[in-house]
């Protein structure tokens, strides 16, 4: 009786464990995806800048954004 309730005991620690490791790499990929975002979001920042401050320059200075998500 004390073998089963060993290899029980170790199945669940298996168990437990391994839901342990597949929460912390989910939260580990969501993290990078972030940083990725910011990074994008940056780019497009740098890339967005000089054109708005060239139409800022002249006399029709309209501007129409568009979310890049969509």
């Amino acid at each position: 009786m004390t073998h089963w309730l060993i290899e029980n005991i170790i199945g669940i620690l298996g168990i437990i464990e391994g839901g342990f490791i597949a929460y912390h790499v989910y939260f580990l990929s969501k993290r990078f995806d972030l940083k990725d975002k910011l990074l994008q979001k940056e780019d497009i920042r740098k890339q967005v800048e000089p054109i708005l401050h060239e139409i800022g320059k002249g006399r029709n200075s309209n501007v129409e954004l568009v979310n890049v998500k969509k």
